[in-house]
Formats: structure tokens, sequence, C-alpha cells
């Protein structure tokens, strides 16, 4: 049986053997073009995409991502030497000139998460790390503030003020939910003053003296 170490083993060493995160960026985006392909057949055994596609789908001006087209043809190659991709030479239509069309494929799904490097995943936990940290020192302030208005068990209430936040955003999701989506958005996007309308209202602040 095969380990799924030692099928991610190629994928570690493609990426180490890139120069700079662009190049790995154009492997990620030709995988990740011919794994979608093959898990939309319905038969495991297809899945090919001719090279003549690729270049359509991936070079050219377009939204997102697009690799120069003579660097497609590097990629495919490297990926090929990998063993990260298959090539099937087609048979050569009578009616045409040129060469015969080629196909590619991946042998297996690639998952995204396999093309994230170690410095990668070093960042995202340190910005998760700042997150929490974040939270942390905003729960302590909003105990201290509860504490200072006379709430005698700030946590508890905090998580009943979270509670009533949720459900009336909820509410409010369901209502927009037939509006066009930038009404949703804009509702998600607006949580935060409802949660400030929630904590002023229960606790107004002190008037100055």
């Amino acid at each position: 049986m095969v380990k799924r170490e030692d099928l991610r083993l190629p994928v570690r060493q493609l990426l180490k053997s890139r120069k700079n995160d662009q190049t790995r960026s154009y492997c990620h985006l030709i995988l990740d073009y011919l794994t979608k392909s093959m898990e939309s057949e319905t038969d495991p055994r297809e899945g090919y995409v001719r090279t003549q596609d690729l270049v359509a789908a991936l070079t050219g001006p377009g939204e997102g991502l697009r690799i120069p087209r003579s660097t497609l043809f590097k990629m495919l190659k490297d990926l090929e030497r990998y063993h990260l991709i298959k090539r099937q030479p087609g048979r050569r239509i009578k009616s045409k000139a040129g060469r015969p069309p080629v196909y590619y494929r991946v042998p297996l799904a690639y998952p995204s998460i396999w093309f994230i490097t170690r410095e990668e995943l070093e960042k995202d936990d340190e910005k998760a790390w700042q997150t929490v940290g974040r939270a942390y020192r905003e729960r302590n302030v909003a105990i201290a503030l509860l504490q200072k208005h006379g709430v005698k068990d700030p946590e508890a209430e905090i998580q009943k003020m979270i509670d009533e936040v949720d459900t009336q955003f909820q509410e409010t999701l369901m209502d927009l939910i037939n509006r066009d989506e930038i009404d949703i958005i804009r509702a998600v996007d607006g949580r935060e003053d409802v949660f400030e309308r929630f904590f002023f209202t229960r606790y107004p602040p002190h008037p100055r003296d």
C-alpha cells in the first residue's frame, strides 16, 4: 500500500527545486487545472487535457494568475520529469497539417494544501497567534468594562450577548437571503455595528463629569 507521504514526495521535490514563488505558483496552477479536469470526469481513466486547451486556459490575457506561453511548456516538461503529470501523444489527423496533438493528465488529485511551503505555514501560524492574542486582550478589556459597570459575572454576560448577536445576525441574514448578494455581504460586514448597539444599549457609557 502506497503511503500518502510517498505520493507527496515528488511535489515536495518539485517545490524545493523552484527558485522563486512565481514558478511554484505556476506549477500549482497547472496541477490544479488538471486535477479539476480529472475530477470532472465520470470515468477516472479520462481527464486528459489537450495542450492547446491548457494554453487557452492558462496563458494570455485573463483574470487571475496567467502563465507566459513559453514558461507553460517548460513547466509541463518539468512536471512530467517529476512524474507529477502523464503525457499522452494523440493520433495525427490526416486532414490537418502540423504535429499530432499531445494530452496531459494527473495520476491523482493533488490537494492544494500540498503546495503550501513551510515558510507559508509559519507565516499563517504567526498570523493566527496574533489574532488569538488580540482576541484574548479584547476579552480582558470587555470583562474590565463590564465589571466597571457593576456586572457580577462578566464572562457569562459576554457569552449571553454573543448568543443574542448571533441570533439576530442569522435572522437578518435569512431576511436578506432572497435579495441581492451585495446586500448579504453588507449585512455580514455590519455585524460589529450590531454588537456595538447591543453593548451600549444595555450598558450606556457614564456621562462625563
